[in-house]
């Protein structure tokens, strides 16, 4: 939905009003100026999460490392045919097209293969919630995956607001309630005047920044002066912060024909990062759709080929900002698709097998777990918690795969283990997937 300029400035950037400037102008988290300095003197360093979700069940799986295997019906077009690729300095056979995303990013893209349970559209929001495994923050209801990992990333990230900022058209919720969806074209309109919101704020840091020192010399601790001195923005780079993310929005639409484009939606995911407004941030990324009907599977491969570009943009973006060591990229969509095709030559729901395609710093590229056959068609069989290695009588069972790939998503950027076990029921963290 298209949303005013004013709602995105109050409801969003400024979160918590002064307290949200504040924290933009200096680079300091939030709650340093809600008075809780101590919890961010150490020296923590979890990452932001891009999300990309989707309820029309994409066949990404059909073309994943791992899924290339006898009897298969893979795809014959060119661009998805098999070919040795390398993740994590390892050979796999995938589709071709995923060589094309460059070595220093395969080498921290894994694979997880699992299940999602169900194979109805309409279940996407139960699949967010892990299928009730993920638990609110008090243990006592459910939340959706992304504004669990949210709510535990939030204060340590020092992000002006707490939840998730969904791009794409699938429903978020954060404590029950849906949250408004950004497009962003309505999250340019709020740099169209950068002297709103930006040209201040350099004068703004000045004199917090005085004023912090000032009360650090009487009453703060040397920690507390080393973390100013470590995070703490100085006036050149707010003014160069402003100036990057006008520009960075400025290119929006990339394409005046396709508005609201996944690269739109991937470069506003950067601003939002860059500015620090949220842990999280979810958008859509087609990988085929619902392709019951796509005979030939050409759009499953253009649209595998094209996200797979989209992907290699959002690392361009994130390393042109320096963030490739600060974000890690995620996918979960409501199912895969089966790895036979159905009469009409398209892909059927498949409830037993789905990838979640990962990358980040601490995310080990590879695969994890692997396929068998299900009910006439495959699915995803146990895996080794261990070792990664796909294995039937491993620790972690096919029924308890989507919890144990939100666990090892949540490892991977950094929530503390007993965190993790405290929000997520079941499933266990795959060690050799984390770097």
């Amino acid at each position: 939905m298209t949303i005013s300029r004013r709602k995105l400035v109050k409801g969003a950037v400024l979160g918590a009003g002064l307290v949200g400037l504040r924290s933009l102008a200096t680079g300091l988290p939030k709650s340093w100026f809600l008075g809780e300095r101590v919890a961010h003197a150490a020296d923590l360093a979890p990452q932001f999460l891009i999300l990309a979700t989707s309820g029309n069940g994409d066949p990404l799986n059909a073309n994943a490392p791992g899924s290339f295997v006898k009897g298969a019906q893979n795809s014959p077009l060119p661009e998805l045919a098999a070919e040795a690729v390398s993740f994590g300095g390892k050979s796999f056979q995938a589709a071709k097209c995923w060589g094309a995303l460059p070595a220093e990013l395969r080498a921290r893209t894994a694979f997880f293969h699992h299940r999602t349970y169900t194979n109805a559209h309409p279940e996407h929001r139960k699949v967010m919630a892990l299928q009730g495994a993920a638990k609110s923050a008090s243990g006592n209801g459910q939340e959706m995956l992304p504004s669990l990992l949210a709510s535990e990333l939030a204060k340590t990230l020092g992000t002006i607001q707490t939840e998730p900022i969904p791009l794409g058209n699938e429903l978020i919720t954060f404590e029950g309630r849906a949250l408004d969806n950004i497009d962003p074209t309505g999250l340019k309109s709020l740099f169209d005047q950068p002297d709103d919101l930006l040209t201040g704020l350099t004068n703004l840091r000045d004199k917090e920044i005085d004023a912090l020192y000032g009360d650090l010399r009487t009453n703060g601790t040397r920690m507390q002066r080393e973390f100013l001195d470590r995070y703490a923005l100085g006036r050149e780079q707010v003014r160069k912060l402003g100036e990057d993310l006008a520009q960075l929005l400025t290119r929006l639409p990339v394409d005046p024909t396709d508005r609201d484009s996944p690269i739109d939606q991937v470069i506003a995911a950067v601003a939002l990062i860059k500015l620090k407004v949220a842990p999280v941030v979810t958008l859509h990324l087609p990988f085929g759709g619902d392709n019951h009907n796509d005979s030939d599977l050409t759009v499953e491969a253009q649209d595998t080929v094209t996200s797979i570009g989209t992907l290699n943009t959002l690392w361009t973006e994130l390393t042109t900002q320096g963030l490739q060591d600060q974000v890690t990229f995620a996918s979960l969509n409501v199912f895969g698709r089966t790895l036979k095709r159905n009469a009409g030559g398209g892909r059927n729901h498949n409830q037993n097998h789905h990838v979640m395609t990962l990358f980040g710093k601490h995310v080990q590229g590879g695969v994890i777990g692997g396929v068998d056959l299900v009910d006439q068609d495959y699915g995803a069989t146990g895996i080794d918690s261990k070792t990664g290695k796909a294995d039937p009588s491993g620790d972690i069972t096919p029924l308890s795969s989507l919890e144990s790939a939100g666990k090892t998503l949540a490892a991977a950027l950094q929530v503390p283990n007993d965190r993790i076990e405290a929000r997520i029921n079941g499933g266990k963290v795959v060690a050799a997937a984390l770097a």
